[in-house]
């Protein structure tokens, strides 16, 4: 009798199906996902249909980060949220995508296909990323857009850290996005603990750890988590370590925080400064009222009236087949808005276009001044130099 082989460790175990491709090498030169290709099936999909004719493929081909769950450890809702996701009900600019899963039965497997993105908040924070970002305002109002949009559909992530606050850069605008909610049973802790273990985790990585981002008694399980009490004073304390790069809000090192943290206590809070914008919002999300009230929601307005970026889609300037121009204002000063509806189809025209205005920066041509996702998530905004007119009207 052949004896059964034994699966190969986490670094070593390829796996692919029929969709799902699952490289033995880690995403983005982490610990925690692995590199791999997702193959859409999207019948019925128009704009899908045509760019597989254009590219002559029966399937289209993307780079993904797989994320690998054991089946045990799957959330027993996981599925729910898996196929909402990948059907497009939940679908929004500050969360991250989900393109498909299969499951590996031999091994007792299950594989996601993730939206790719560039790094994480926390690689961020510790200068090990250094590409584009969004501005101030625009990180502080994401983070809290889309994780007030998870709640709004009845989901509470439970493992908010910084890293599953991720940065998609490889396109603008470049988005700030919330990752790994519903699938699994236990959070990155649970990893980490692990690679720690090993050898393999990074000291500062510690910080992740759950313990550090939640006043539950539970530091590893999600299940049964319901109370979004606990989203909202992890998010409270993501904005804080953001705006200070790397800094914990309730201490300067792993006992300190855990104390300060349990006593209520932010004692890093003052460094802020009580005139920074997001010193109120971050105070009020660390010491959440009861139920009924979110100051998740508060903070997240309040973060948008400050973004630098205002449109007045009243006040319509021009109009054609790309859509409209309405007036704005940039950092103060006066601005012409093109407003561009974000379909799949209109994706490539407004990548080029923006493409376009970075390659061509001449005193003599129209400046782009920044690229925003509008409020409801169906336009993207390009804020361009305000011009008094045209040729045509001289």
């Amino acid at each position: 009798m052949a004896t059964v082989e034994q699966p190969k460790s986490e670094e070593h175990l390829p796996f692919q199906g029929k969709t799902l491709e699952c490289k033995n090498q880690f995403f983005g030169g982490g610990i925690l996902l692995f590199d791999g290709y997702w193959r859409s099936e999207e019948k019925g999909n128009a704009d899908a249909e045509l760019e597989r004719v254009k590219l002559k493929a029966p399937n289209l081909k993307k780079e993904v980060a797989i994320r690998r769950i054991k089946n045990e450890d799957c959330l027993d809702g996981w599925k729910d949220v898996s196929d909402k996701l990948v059907k497009g009900n939940l679908n929004h600019n500050n969360i991250l995508r989900v393109f498909g899963y299969e499951e590996d039965v031999a091994n007792g497997w299950r594989y996601f296909a993730l939206e790719p993105y560039s790094a994480t908040l926390y690689e961020y924070c510790n200068g090990k990323y250094k590409g584009a970002m969004p501005n101030e305002s625009q990180v502080l109002y994401q983070i809290t857009n889309g994780v007030n949009y998870l709640h709004g559909e009845g989901i509470v992530h439970g493992d908010l850290n910084p890293l599953n606050v991720v940065i998609a850069a490889q396109s603008r605008p470049v988005r700030i996005k919330i990752s790994d909610f519903g699938l699994s049973k236990f959070s990155y802790s649970k990893q980490l603990s692990q690679k720690k273990k090993e050898g393999e985790k990074p000291f500062e990585m510690e910080l992740c750890m759950r313990k550090y981002w939640t006043l539950s008694e539970e530091t590893d399980s999600l299940e049964g988590i319901k109370d979004a009490t606990e989203d909202v004073i992890a998010a409270g304390c993501i904005l804080f370590y953001y705006l200070k790069r790397g800094k914990h809000l309730f201490g300067n090192d792993f006992e300190s925080i855990l104390i300060k943290f349990k006593e209520k206590n932010p004692v890093n809070l003052p460094e802020l400064g009580e005139n920074h914008f997001a010193y109120e919002p971050i105070k009020n999300m660390i010491n959440p009222p009861g139920k009924g009230f979110s100051w998740l929601q508060v903070a997240n307005e309040k973060f948008k009236k400050a973004l630098s970026l205002q449109v007045n889609t009243s006040q319509l300037l021009g109009s054609g087949t790309f859509g409209q121009v309405v007036e704005g204002k940039f950092n103060g000063d006066p601005v012409a808005v093109k407003q561009m509806t974000t379909t799949t189809a209109q994706k490539d025209i407004i990548q080029r276009e923006m493409n376009t205005h970075i390659e061509l920066n001449h005193v003599n041509v129209v400046k782009l001044l920044d690229v925003a996702d509008s409020a409801d998530n169906r336009f993207t905004h390009l804020a361009l130099e305000l011009c008094a007119g045209t040729l045509a009207d001289y």
